[in-house]
């Protein structure tokens, strides 16, 4: 078989070209993601409320593209009661800036040899306030999946306007399910979510029983998904809209 022979097979295998597009597509998200590093870096250099700008991502913790995207988000709106799920890179974001600004904001995390490593990790420079849950499996739509123990009478008649979705560890299916009990009552009218790894099927299927959920309340909302090394979508209420344009 001659030299073009094997190039044209080659590119006729689907399975080569699969390969060349994701090759392409990885490259693409790794340029994007040092942008973003490069971007963030430079837009907390003189942020007030951001005074320890100390952030390690990559690996199990989110990348540079989320933190950015957070940050411009909490840049464009003062939120009042913020909620978090997964203990991480996100938390050092989220708790700086609610004592900034004297909002209450929670982190739900499992691990509490994680809960002291990350507390010493930021000296204690800033309060980290964390709500102990145990993990559970428990059955949504006939799949297993993981999630925290009683998060509907942890946060019973509690309305946030901020909720980061990170945690815990995710699922083949219906990962991280525990947002579309809040989405049945406890979003405030004005409210913004943060769904990480929606690049997996799991998250995927969260965020469709999420919008579900808020067009079943009849609850006007705008969605998007930003894109870095993983994916995430961005859902708020319709008059924050912006806020799934950044």
């Amino acid at each position: 078989m001659g030299l073009r022979d094997k190039i044209r097979d080659f590119f006729l295998d689907k399975s080569g070209i699969r390969a060349i597009l994701e090759s392409q597509n990885l490259q693409n998200r790794m340029a994007q993601e040092s942008l973003a590093a490069i971007t963030f870096s430079n837009a907390v250099q003189n942020s007030e409320w951001l005074k320890y700008k100390s952030f390690y991502p990559g690996r199990w913790a989110v990348e540079y593209t989320f933190l950015l995207t957070l940050f411009r988000i909490f840049e464009h709106h003062k939120f009042t009661n913020l909620l978090e799920f997964g203990l991480g890179q996100t938390s050092r974001m989220v708790h700086q800036y609610a004592a900034f600004h004297n909002v209450p904001a929670i982190t739900v995390e499992h691990d509490t040899e994680w809960i002291e490593f990350t507390r010493k990790d930021t000296r204690n420079a800033y309060p980290i306030n964390v709500k102990v849950l145990p993990l559970e499996m428990v059955d949504y739509n006939g799949y297993k999946t993981r999630t925290y123990q009683g998060v509907k009478t942890a946060f019973e008649n509690q309305k946030f306007d901020f909720i980061l979705v990170d945690g815990p560890f995710g699922s083949e299916h219906y990962s991280r399910s525990q947002i579309t009990q809040l989405a049945k009552g406890n979003l405030a009218e004005t409210f913004c979510i943060i769904i990480d790894d929606c690049n997996r099927i799991g998250e995927q299927e969260t965020v469709a029983e999420v919008e579900k959920e808020l067009k079943s309340r009849g609850i006007k909302y705008a969605i998007n998904k930003y894109y870095g090394l993983s994916d995430y979508v961005v859902i708020c209420s319709e008059d924050l809209k912006f806020l799934a344009s950044l």
